[in-house]
C-alpha cells in the first residue's frame, strides 16, 4: 500500500509538470519565433550594412583617377561586384529561404545603381549631358559607335551609292568606312570625299569649315540626336545639310526576345517559347524610344514540362513568383523607362530534355502579349536588338529646336531596292514643326533604316 502511494506521487507530480509544459508550450513557440525572427532581421541588417559599405568603397574607388574609368577602373569596378556576390552567397546562408528573393531583389537594384553611376560617368567623359532615365540608351550607344560591323551591316539597307550621289562641295563623311566610299568614288572616277572616324570627343573640331555632313555611323546618329547640346553646336557650324540615318520602329515600344528563349513555335492557335538550356534563366527587352515613360501590361501563359516547379519574374517592377505545377495565367503592370528594359526569368525546377531534338527545356512563354495605351506592340525576332529605336516626332522635335528650319526624310529598305519620301516638316516657333500627313502610314517594316536630311537655312529647302 505505501510502495503504491509512493510511485503515485511522482507519476502525478510528473503529470503536472507536462500539462504545466503543454500550458507554456504557445508562450515558449511564440519567443521563439521572436528570437528567430530577431536574428533573420539582425542578419538582413548585417547584410545590408555590407552592401551599402561596400557600395560606398567602389565609389570612393571609381572617383580617384576617374579619367581611367573606361580602361583600368572599368574592370576593378567589375571585379567589386564580383566580390559583391561573393558577399552575398555569405550572407545568405544565415537567412531562411523563404527572404532568399527578398535579399536577391536588394542586390539586383545595388547591381543597377552600380551600373547607372558607371553609365553616367562614361557619359559625362565624353563630354555630353546625361538625360535622366535614358543614361543606359546614352552609354550604350558611345559604345557602340565603335561596332564597325553594326555600321557595315546597314549598309545593307542604306547603300554606300546612295550616301555618297549626296556628296557636294565641302563635305564631310563621318564614319569607320571612309575608304569604301573612296574606293566607290574611284571606280566611278568621282572625288574622293573629306572623311572622319567617328569620335565623339573631336566630332566639332572635325566638322569645322565644312558645309555638309554626311554620318554614316548609325549610332553616332542616335548619339547626336539624344544629345541636343551637341547638335545645337554641330547646327552652328555647318552652312548646309546634315545627313542622318537612324533605325526608326514602327512602333514607339518594340519587344525583344533575347538569350535563353527559343525560337517562337506554334501549335494551332498556341504560340510559345521555350526557355532552353542548362541556366533555367531567359531574358525579355524592352525598348522605349520615347523620351519619357510609359505604363505597359504584358499577358500570357507560363507552365514547367516537368510538372511542377517555380518562376520569378523580375524588372522595373517587384519581384513575383508563380507555382508552375499547372498552368499560370500571368498579368503584370509595370512602367517602360526610355531606352532599354529588361524583364528577367528565373526558374526553380527540373531541366526536361524532350523531342526529337533532344533539346534542354524548363519552362515556356505562350501567347505573350504586350500593351501600351490599349494597342498591342509588335515582337522582333530573337537576338534582333539596337542600341536604340528613335521614332520620328522626336527626331523632327529634336532637329528643328537645333535651329534645323526644315526636315526631310526618305525609308530605305532591301538595300535601298524599296524607299520611300516621308513629309517634308518645316519649324514652327517656338518649339514645333508643322507637317502634312501621318509619318506612320508610310513605315511598313522594322527592317529599315531613314535617312534624315535637315536643311541649315531656309533658303537651302527643296520644295
Amino acid at each position: 500500500m505505501l510502495f503504491s502511494k509512493i510511485i503515485k506521487i511522482p507519476i502525478i507530480g510528473w503529470i503536472m509538470s507536462m500539462c504545466l509544459n503543454l500550458y507554456r508550450l504557445p508562450r515558449i513557440m511564440t519567443e521563439m519565433e521572436i528570437k528567430l525572427s530577431n536574428k533573420m532581421e539582425t542578419n538582413e541588417q548585417t547584410y545590408l550594412k555590407k552592401l551599402d559599405s561596400l557600395h560606398s568603397t567602389i565609389m570612393t574607388e571609381m572617383e580617384i583617377k576617374i579619367s581611367n574609368i573606361m580602361e583600368t577602373n572599368e574592370q576593378i569596378y567589375f571585379n567589386k561586384i564580383d566580390s559583391l556576390q561573393s558577399v552575398v552567397e555569405l550572407s545568405r546562408a544565415e537567412i531562411l529561404d523563404e527572404n532568399k528573393h527578398k535579399i536577391d531583389n536588394s542586390i539586383s537594384h545595388l547591381k543597377k545603381s552600380f551600373l547607372r553611376d558607371l553609365e553616367t560617368i562614361n557619359i559625362k567623359q565624353h563630354n555630353l549631358k546625361p538625360i535622366l532615365g535614358s543614361e543606359s540608351t546614352q552609354s550604350n550607344l558611345i559604345s557602340s559607335i565603335n561596332n564597325k560591323d553594326e555600321e557595315y551591316d546597314s549598309y545593307n539597307l542604306l547603300p554606300v551609292e546612295i550616301l555618297y550621289a549626296l556628296v557636294e562641295d565641302k563635305t564631310a563623311v563621318i564614319g569607320h568606312y571612309s575608304n569604301v566610299f573612296n574606293n566607290y568614288a574611284n571606280i566611278n572616277n568621282l572625288p574622293e570625299v573629306k572623311a572622319f572616324k567617328p569620335n565623339i570627343r573631336t566630332l566639332i573640331e572635325d566638322v569645322t569649315g565644312v558645309d555638309n555632313i554626311i554620318i554614316s555611323n548609325i549610332n553616332l546618329s542616335s548619339l547626336i540626336l539624344l544629345s541636343q547640346e551637341l547638335l545645337f553646336e554641330m547646327g552652328q557650324k555647318i552652312k548646309g545639310n546634315l545627313y542622318l540615318p537612324v533605325r526608326t520602329s514602327k512602333d514607339p515600344i518594340c519587344v525583344v526576345w533575347e538569350e535563353g528563349f527559343s525560337i517562337s513555335e506554334k501549335n494551332d492557335e498556341t504560340y510559345f517559347r521555350w526557355a532552353e538550356g542548362d541556366s533555367k534563366k531567359a531574358l525579355i527587352k524592352l525598348y522605349n524610344t520615347n523620351l519619357f515613360s510609359v505604363e505597359a501590361e504584358i499577358n500570357f501563359t507560363s507552365y514547367a514540362l516537368c510538372g511542377h516547379g517555380y518562376l520569378y519574374i523580375r524588372g522595373s517592377f517587384v519581384q513575383q513568383c508563380y507555382d508552375l505545377s499547372k498552368p499560370a495565367n500571368i498579368n503584370i503592370k509595370f512602367i517602360v523607362d526610355p531606352g532599354e528594359n529588361a524583364i528577367f526569368f528565373d526558374f526553380y525546377g527540373d531541366i526536361v530534355s524532350s523531342g526529337v531534338d533532344h533539346r534542354k527545356l524548363s519552362f515556356n512563354i505562350s501567347n505573350f502579349n504586350c500593351r501600351v495605351h490599349g494597342n498591342e506592340i509588335s515582337q522582333t525576332a530573337l537576338n534582333c536588338t539596337y542600341p536604340v529605336y528613335l521614332n520620328d516626332d522626336y527626331i523632327r522635335k529634336t532637329l528643328h529646336k537645333s535651329g534645323f528650319y526644315e526636315v526631310s526624310a526618305k525609308v530605305y529598305r532591301n538595300h535601298g531596292f524599296f524607299s520611300k519620301d516621308l513629309p517634308i516638316s518645316k519649324y514652327l516657333y517656338p518649339d514645333g514643326y508643322q507637317i502634312q500627313g501621318q509619318v506612320s502610314d508610310y513605315y511598313e517594316s522594322n527592317d529599315q533604316i531613314t535617312l534624315y536630311r535637315a536643311y541649315r537655312l531656309e533658303n537651302k529647302r527643296e520644295d
